[in-house]
């Protein structure tokens, strides 16, 4: 992941440097760019770039609100983070507590001035906001870099952030667009060399069955049983698989409709199968045990 780490600069110095030390020891990619001149709008343009492109976005807060927008009136650090809050971006808070910044040497010392005083009220209310979030508080430059291991590796497993990869990793999307040509080439004539359904007598066999379902038999009954011209060919499929010969008007009609449909022949005042019939008689007895 690439991780974008925003501070205060002067003050906060060795906490980044241990802050990258965990992000690289981590296996991943820290990124920031506070030498630049923020308070130029082009600059900031590039900085809001850089946020938008990493994956989490790392904040350490210490004793120092830091250098006034005079546009917002707001820090330059609290533009990133309203802007990385904004576009919900992952991210989380390292807060120095009390007893860190007490170990810290007094800016004072080290000749920097501090806004601290000045900008109280405006980091204390800068504080409450980030609180509302993920939030860790720590001492010293150990607690600043197992926090990061231990948050990153967390962030690692969230499906939502994509991360990056090697450029020697990504996928060859000229042989990936060559080798679907090739399979969609193989699927086309795989599918020329395959069969097409057989035919009985010119059609296929569900156009047939549909047909013969439709079309009612007679019954020696007064009140048709209902049964279709299907179901007789199945009922009397084996002694038409010989020969039957008509022995009154019921039968001949159901005969001869089956004629019709050439499922039958007649031969010398015998009915019987055709080829064609006969293989759609067994298929029929086929699909109706399963």
């Amino acid at each position: 992941m690439q991780v974008y780490l925003s501070s205060t600069y002067s003050d906060l110095i060795e906490e980044r440097r241990a802050a990258v030390e965990a992000i690289l020891s981590s296996g991943n990619i820290p990124a920031g760019i506070q030498h630049l001149s923020v308070n130029d709008e082009c600059q900031a343009a590039i900085i809001r770039r850089w946020i938008d492109e990493s994956d989490v976005y790392l904040l350490i807060v210490g004793e120092r609100y830091g250098s006034i927008d005079p546009v917002s009136g707001k820090s330059y650090i609290r533009l990133e983070y309203e802007y990385a809050v904004a576009n919900n971006k992952p991210l989380f808070t390292i807060v120095l507590n009390a007893d860190g910044i007490g170990k810290k040497t007094p800016l004072s010392e080290k000749g920097i001035c501090s806004s601290g005083e000045e900008h109280s009220e405006k980091l204390k209310e800068f504080k409450n906001l980030i609180l509302s979030r993920k939030v860790e508080l720590c001492n010293d430059y150990k607690d600043i870099q197992l926090t990061i291991f231990k948050v990153l590796s967390e962030f690692s497993h969230s499906n939502e952030i994509p991360g990056w990869i090697r450029g020697e990793e990504m996928v060859n999307l000229g042989l990936l667009t060559a080798e679907v040509v090739k399979l969609r080439k193989e699927n086309n004539e795989l599918r020329r060399s395959v069969k097409p359904d057989i035919l009985y007598n010119g059609l296929h066999y569900d156009m047939l069955r549909s047909l013969l379902q439709k079309e009612s038999s007679e019954s020696e009954y007064i009140d048709n049983d209902g049964s279709t011209l299907l179901t007789y060919m199945v009922k009397y499929g084996q002694k038409l698989s010989g020969s039957v010969k008509p022995i009154d008007r019921v039968t001949r009609n159901n005969l001869i409709k089956l004629r019709n449909f050439k499922i039958l022949k007649l031969t010398d005042g015998l009915y019987t199968f055709t080829d064609d019939g006969h293989k759609f008689y067994l298929r029929t007895l086929m699909e109706e045990n399963n």
